[in-house]
């Protein structure tokens, strides 16, 4: 007997190549994602995330040896592109309840006068390459971020008002 019922076809995305193995993992993710603004002694501006790289996965592996690139960039309401000048993570991690938990930081310096409080879009851009094929391509996340200013919580308060 001959099945007649058409097959829907899965979008572009969901096809795999037959030459690609099945990646152990799932999408990473931020843990904390507040980023830090502080004001520096030439007027620019800090940024830094200190977070945890979250990487759902069935089996622990080295990040290290299959992480080809990451970057990061922050876009501001105002259009404004900041991309990252610096992103580390750790080498080691801790795998438990399926997850590998990398240290991970991210920093970049801006011409920015004023330091205030708001929100952002980070997008995190990774390559992460099992067999070095062609099918596996990089990606992204994006995630809403709140901008913190750290400013005022250095400044010496013990000064006089005029003198801060």
């Amino acid at each position: 007997m001959v099945n007649t019922q058409r097959r829907k076809r899965a979008p572009d995305s969901e096809v795999a190549s037959p030459h690609a193995a099945k990646a152990p993992w799932g999408k990473p993710y931020l843990a904390d994602t507040s980023i830090r603004i502080y004001q520096r002694r030439d007027w620019r501006a800090s940024l830094c995330l200190r977070s945890y790289l979250m990487i759902p996965t069935n089996a622990g592996f080295s990040l290290r040896a299959y992480l080809k690139s990451i970057s990061c960039t922050l876009f501001l309401p105002s259009g404004q592109r900041i991309p990252f000048d610096s992103t580390a993570y750790s080498e080691t991690s801790d795998y438990k309840l399926n997850i590998m938990m990398h240290d991970f930081s991210a920093k970049a310096v801006i011409d920015m006068p004023t330091v205030r409080h708001g929100i952002g879009l980070l997008r995190v851009d990774y390559h992460i390459s099992f067999t070095g094929h062609p099918s596996e391509k990089p990606a992204f996340f994006e995630i809403h971020v709140p901008l913190v200013d750290r400013t005022h919580a250095l400044r010496d308060w013990s000064l006089p008002r005029d003198a801060r």
